[in-house]
């Protein structure tokens, strides 16, 4: 196996192209599993270069998304979260939209309250 250069970018082909033609993506994974089926989620392009998030399952598995999704849960109903924005996430479901859970702005809002609470009790 070597790797090619096609349309749709690199992937994975038998070094005797004529008589084989064997050939095999090169997926980038996210990390994040599938709302759907479980099924691992991974980056793709389009024709025109612009990348989406679909499912590796994709005949059995129809799940996509144009925003990245994010492994960190939705913090009111449990759903997937994408990114909206460089440190905004919202839920699938519309439950949810703000900072991204676990994210900097998150540890920070954390630390002012908590200096806040422990200067308030001084």
């Amino acid at each position: 196996m070597v790797y090619r250069l096609g349309r749709f970018g690199r992937f994975m082909a038998c070094s005797g192209f004529p008589e084989c033609r064997n050939a095999k993506p090169i997926l980038n994974l996210i990390g994040v599993p599938c709302p759907k089926d479980g099924g691992e989620i991974v980056q793709k392009k389009t024709k025109r270069g612009r990348p989406f998030y679909g499912c590796a399952n994709f005949p059995n598995c129809d799940f996509t998304s144009w925003e990245r999704p994010i492994p960190e849960p939705c913090p009111v109903c449990g759903g997937l979260m994408v990114q909206a924005k460089a440190r905004t996430a919202k839920c699938t479901n519309g439950d949810y939209t703000g900072p991204i859970p676990g994210g900097r702005a998150q540890q920070v809002a954390r630390e002012e309250e908590q200096e806040l609470a422990t200067a308030g009790s001084r």
